[in-house]
């Protein structure tokens, strides 16, 4: 729940998470029971909806609120579910990024399209994210709209909705954002 709390403070404060700290942090997440530890707290499934939900953008050593939980271990530590396409590249000409790293960059666009930074060139979806009635279901969706694409046999959109749901009854959200 700390780890969690520390990157909620950075973003309230607009600070930096100090290097000792990302250190420790990194180093706890590659820890199975610190893991479990984290999924199993309902604090920490809060702050952890809160951070991928913000509209804010902090001033983090990785950028981004999702890029700095991606890079600390934070992102897998709550959503294990990710792991399968970390590191997995898309085979085709129009992915420039691997699964992961094009999940979160989804999630930063949303966010830059929810602050307005992209209303010149997007007019019409930076409108419609700014004024999204539940964000939060927006922000999950977007960073798990390619969670089933490790999953052989079966299109990918079909397996990752059922992760979803896993995901976010996990994360404590109420039914119909999950339906959504």
């Amino acid at each position: 729940y700390l780890a969690l709390r520390a990157l909620a403070l950075g973003l309230e404060r607009d600070a930096p998470l100090h290097p000792y700290t990302r250190e420790q942090i990194g180093r706890l997440t590659t820890e199975a029971s610190f893991c479990a530890r984290m999924r199993a707290d309902p604090r920490a499934a809060r702050v952890f909806v809160e951070l991928i939900a913000s509209r804010r953008e902090g001033r983090f050593l990785a950028g981004s609120v999702a890029r700095e939980l991606h890079d600390l271990g934070l992102l897998l530590a709550m959503v294990p579910e990710f792991l399968p396409v970390v590191g997995r590249v898309h085979h085709d000409l129009y992915h420039v990024y691997t699964v992961d790293v094009h999940s979160v960059a989804a999630l930063d666009k949303l966010g830059q399209l929810a602050r307005g930074e992209l209303a010149a060139s997007y007019p019409l979806a930076s409108r419609l994210a700014a004024e999204a009635q539940n964000f939060t279901t927006l922000a999950f969706a977007t960073l798990l709209h390619d969670v089933g694409k490790a999953i052989g046999r079966r299109d990918h959109s079909e397996r990752g909705a059922e992760l979803a749901v896993e995901i976010l009854g996990r994360l404590g959200l109420a039914q119909d954002e999950t339906e959504q």
